[in-house]
């Protein structure tokens, strides 16, 4: 006969037989929420066809038109966009940035998440990138935003996007009017647009080391709520350097970076969202005018 070792909680039931734990449910027990569903059909008026095995399918309702139409490859939908969107294929997006890649010695790195493109490009010169970012289900338009590496981590990067990076407002317009309505003919005069800001942009980031991070702190944590900016990326980092040394706006702006980059579990366009959050409340100390 073997001996037996049994342990038990405190309210004396046995360890390993949770189904007699009052806290334990059954998965059965634990229900889906019940949900509205809403099943519609719509009639196709035309079909355009593309490379890649893309369709365009333009909606009737009702024997009406729609003013929407379905993005869909390969019998697979995409999205149901809005008639005037322009598809741009993610294979032609990649076929073109290689190429260009290649013309301007810049290495490449190809990310896909879903129906979305994002490619890397960087200038190991200077020091700089860009990426170019499209998709096929409207969530993405085709735009080239400019990064610069990380000084504090490696493999790491910071996006330039939101609305207060950068002191010159010249320069702040030219990213916006050369981030809308893009071509893929386009891409190699916004690239190298792009690689030149990205130099702006970093000497714009420079410009947080003569502020330091005590000097701000109630008023940084108070603009990270107001921006819904997640505890994961800040809290940890502010507390550290609070009772730590005297650190620069910059050394904040890097740390948090770094996190954002790094967390496995973004996908590329949340790293955007979260470093126009981060852009919007570190860089508006260099703003000395509005748009």
């Amino acid at each position: 006969m073997q001996n037996k070792l049994s342990m038990y909680y405190k309210d004396g039931t046995e360890i390993g037989k949770l189904s007699e734990h009052p806290m334990y449910k059954k998965q059965e027990e634990i229900k889906e929420p019940v949900r509205e569903k809403l099943q519609v059909e719509f009639e196709v008026e035309k079909t355009v066809k593309h490379p890649y095995g893309y369709e365009e399918k333009f909606l009737l309702y009702d024997n009406k038109r729609t003013g929407h139409k379905a993005i869909i490859q390969n019998a697979i939908l995409a999205n149901i966009v809005g008639r005037l969107y322009k598809l741009i294929p993610n294979e032609d997006v990649i076929t073109k940035v290689t190429q260009l890649a290649t013309e301007k010695n810049l290495s490449l790195n190809i990310e896909t998440y879903d129906w979305r493109v994002y490619c890397i490009l960087f200038d190991t010169v200077n020091r700089v990138g860009i990426m170019v970012s499209n998709g096929v289900d409207g969530t993405v338009a085709l735009r080239v935003d400019a990064l610069i590496e990380n000084e504090y981590t490696k493999n790491s990067y910071n996006i330039m996007v939101g609305n207060k990076w950068s002191s010159n407002k010249e320069i702040r317009n030219v990213y916006r009017k050369h981030s809308a309505n893009l071509e893929i003919a386009d891409l190699s005069i916004e690239m190298d647009t792009m690689l030149k800001t990205a130099i702006e942009y970093r000497e714009e980031l420079k410009k947080l080391d003569s502020h330091y991070f005590h000097d701000h702190f109630d008023t940084i944590k108070g603009l990270f709520e107001n921006v819904k900016m997640p505890d994961i990326y800040t809290k940890e980092v502010m507390v550290k350097f609070w009772i730590g040394s005297k650190p620069s706006l910059r050394d904040i702006y890097e740390k948090i970076s770094a996190k954002i980059w790094n967390k496995k579990e973004n996908d590329m366009r949340t790293k955007i969202q979260l470093f126009k959050k981060l852009n919007d409340v570190m860089m508006m100390w260099n703003v000395v005018d509005e748009i």
